[in-house]
């Protein structure tokens, strides 16, 4: 049962090829970047595609010929690359997953899970936020997800395509080569022994830790016929730019850490996730509080350093 990870070589994706070879599974990763180190040990055991989603023939062929059963599409531009190039984050975010539904529909494929983000929502006014709760992002990044959504259940209700969407909150953990976040750089600065300064100390996130989120992939690739087609991914947790700093300093107490105190502009108002259709239609449960999150990321940094995975 080949499973197929667009963006296999990347952040959530590189985790996600780990994780299915480790339960025995068939998981085929499909990308225009080299394997990464942290897959080094998966080479000759896994299938490394090089690969671009842009290319819908080339993408059509990989699944026919690889005899793919199930899609989880990680491939996007992140937010900071999508706001510098409108036209590019509508081609890769919006293009690329077109390509990938309709791959899906052409070879009958099980299913297709997709990374979904918070952003899709924008500013909220409940918490916990509801799936049903309304999508008025402000970011282009939000924007394409929430196209990228409904092109999903189009495919879902017209052409019978097995469609569930991931809507997650803030990623952290290990392995991040783009877009580094102000979450990475307050935990992966002080492992390396490297100064941490950071704006919006008082900005209110909800994270959610990498090993959760493909959890959560796994649960979603593999479960019964759902209810519902989207479901919301995190850890019920909030948390502070300056509690992740605080929480450093107890791990590493010379740490040079600067937090400037205030709001990040950029970041919209909202609360946590409402997660409760994950866990009843997902069996979703994360493992990982925050506090368990920051020891654990921390121990793959210097893994990675080290070179062991």
């Amino acid at each position: 049962m080949a499973i197929l990870v667009t963006g296999g070589c990347g952040h959530i994706g590189s985790h996600l090829i780990r994780r299915l070879y480790e339960e025995g599974r068939e998981p085929v990763s499909y990308d225009l970047v080299a394997v990464p180190n942290s897959l080094d040990h998966l080479k000759g055991k896994v299938n490394f595609i090089r690969g671009n989603i842009l290319n819908a023939t080339e993408l059509l062929d990989t699944v026919k010929k690889e005899k793919i059963e199930r899609i989880v599409h990680t491939v996007s531009l992140l937010t900071a690359d999508s706001q510098a190039s409108p036209v590019s984050a509508y081609t890769i975010n919006i293009g690329g997953t077109v390509n990938v539904l309709e791959a899906a529909r052409i070879m009958n494929v099980k299913r297709v899970v997709y990374l979904s983000s918070i952003a899709a929502y924008g500013a909220t006014s409940v918490e916990p936020i509801p799936e049903e709760h309304p999508l008025i992002p402000v970011t282009l990044y939000g924007a394409t997800k929430v196209a990228c959504e409904h092109f999903g259940l189009n495919y879902a209700n017209d052409y019978g395509v097995d469609f569930v969407a991931l809507r997650l909150a803030y990623v952290w953990g290990a392995g991040r080569q783009r877009g580094v976040g102000k979450l990475a750089t307050l935990v992966e600065n002080p492992v390396h022994g490297l100064a941490a300064k950071v704006s919006g100390g008082s900005q209110k996130y909800e994270p959610v830790y990498i090993k959760d989120v493909v959890k959560a992939l796994v649960l979603a690739c593999f479960a019964p016929q759902t209810r519902h087609r989207i479901f919301n991914i995190g850890s019920g947790e909030m948390i502070t730019l300056q509690e992740v700093a605080d929480m450093v300093k107890r791990y590493i107490p010379d740490a040079r850490i600067e937090i400037e105190p205030g709001y990040d502009m950029g970041v919209p108002t909202q609360g946590h996730l409402d997660l409760s259709k994950a866990r009843e239609e997902l069996r979703y449960e994360p493992d990982f509080r925050k506090e368990e999150a920051l020891r654990d990321y921390m121990e793959e940094v210097r893994g990675l350093r080290s070179g062991i995975t």
